[in-house]
């Protein structure tokens, strides 16, 4: 993963592709006026799919290699660096 902030925009790059709730969760919580996810970036590991979305069978739960746990562990991971490139 990787995080790049120019002014007050920030770009997100995961290696996947992301559940849209959780790159809307990234950017409710980026604290930047505008919040990029920039999916398959520099690798794809497949659906990066929300703990919620485990609860139903579907074509996405069952392609993806990841488990439950991934997507929030790459969201909290984003917010993480985001915080680092963020100027205090």
């Amino acid at each position: 993963m990787q995080v790049l902030a120019i002014n007050n925009a920030v770009f997100v790059g995961i290696p996947g592709e992301l559940f849209v709730e959780l790159g809307l969760e990234i950017k409710r919580k980026s604290g930047f006026e505008h919040t990029y996810i920039v999916g398959c970036a520099n690798d794809n590991i497949g659906y990066i799919l929300s703990p919620k979305a485990y609860e139903k069978a579907s074509y996405e739960t069952g392609a993806t290699p990841l488990s439950p746990t991934a997507g929030q562990r790459i969201l909290d991971t984003a917010l993480e660096l985001i915080k680092r490139v963020t100027k205090t």
